[in-house]
């Protein structure tokens, strides 16, 4: 009997032509079955798929940017290379989160706050910039989110979409929320 655990290792370890090699000799599914497991990180996922853009350029492109393109690349793996057709019919699913008011934040235990990316958002946005996943459409309090647009950052499965939330929170709060640069990351003018 073959060790998943070996099979698994010597994928993430293994060069590009070591890893076309296992992919075809595995069960159909197998990639798919425990890509989690595989897909840990922005490096895994460049093993596993590559990407096209030179650490030069990404490393000299803001933050918020430099996040979503790490997810694309994520997503990608994650997906082993799924891409949603865009048919009307194939079902797909994204990364969702909760805002919270400044209230509900007061009421939350340091844990909850501890576990949570708390971005504070304000104001009403009836007809403002319409950007895909990171639209929040509103009256006077948060009510709705929607994505009007289709997305490199499809999941095709929920199970997917929620490991990513989890794993690479940090890189969508940054990506969607363009969080404040910190203080030893400012350019002095």
């Amino acid at each position: 009997m073959i060790d998943e655990k070996k099979i698994l290792n010597a994928y993430r370890n293994g060069s590009q032509e070591e890893r076309e090699l296992l992919f075809k000799l595995m069960e159909p599914g197998f990639i798919e079955e425990h890509v989690t497991e595989l897909v840990q990180s922005y490096e895994d996922a460049v093993k596993m798929v590559g990407d096209d853009l030179p650490l030069s350029i990404l490393s000299k492109m803001p933050k918020h940017l430099q996040a979503q393109h790490k997810l694309e690349v994520i997503t990608k793996a994650l997906n082993c290379g799924w891409r949603h057709p865009q048919d009307g019919e194939t079902w797909c699913y994204y990364v969702w989160g909760y805002f919270y008011d400044q209230k509900e934040i007061a009421k939350m235990s340091q844990e909850e706050k501890d576990e949570k990316i708390l971005v504070l958002l304000g104001g009403a946005a009836h007809h403002g910039a319409d950007c895909g996943l990171a639209c929040v459409l509103s009256g006077d309090a948060f009510s709705h989110s929607d994505a009007l647009f289709g997305s490199r950052l499809a999941y095709k499965t929920n199970e997917l979409a929620t490991y990513s939330a989890e794993q690479f929170r940090d890189l969508w709060a940054e990506a969607l929320f363009y969080l404040p640069v910190p203080e030893d990351e400012k350019k002095e003018d």
